[in-house]
């Protein structure tokens, strides 16, 4: 077995170890282990992260029985972000959209200056949505977590 193989499966090793702990954890709300409570969330439920463990064995879950390893936990993090980045994207997008679309209902009925000002609101919300995308593409490229056979 080559140095890659072996540390994507000491990888893999350690992060089903670590969940399958965390699973336990979850069982009984982290009483037989001396759980401590984070400020984490868990990224499937949004309930709070229980955490035990130290450096190699640390893991979490939730009171739900959603578990992690730390890796497990930064890409679903992750998951989590960038679907809710896209999701302010969109949103940013349609209400440009509305406010135009508003904008040209003011105009047709001769309210030029709600018209405009419907306009400007618009631009407003395009120059937003572009940065979101900027800070949305960024995210995307600064991904740093290493992946199943990348560490």
């Amino acid at each position: 077995m080559s140095a890659p193989e072996e540390k994507s499966d000491d990888l893999e090793m350690k992060t089903d170890v670590a969940e399958q702990s965390a699973r336990s954890l979850a069982r009984d709300g982290g009483r037989s282990v001396g759980a401590e409570p984070t400020v984490l969330s868990c990224p499937t439920c949004q309930g709070v992260l229980l955490r035990t463990g130290e450096a190699a064995t640390l893991h979490f879950a939730c009171q739900i029985g959603h578990a992690f390893s730390p890796l497990a936990l930064v890409r679903e993090h992750e998951e989590s972000l960038q679907r809710m980045m896209e999701s302010t994207v969109r949103s940013l997008r349609e209400r440009a959209i509305l406010l135009y679309m508003m904008a040209d209902a003011a105009r047709s009925r001769g309210a030029e200056a709600r018209a405009t000002a419907l306009e400007n609101q618009a631009r407003l919300y395009e120059i937003i949505e572009a940065h979101a995308r900027g800070f949305l593409k960024e995210a995307t490229e600064a991904d740093g977590v290493p992946r199943e056979g990348h560490a």
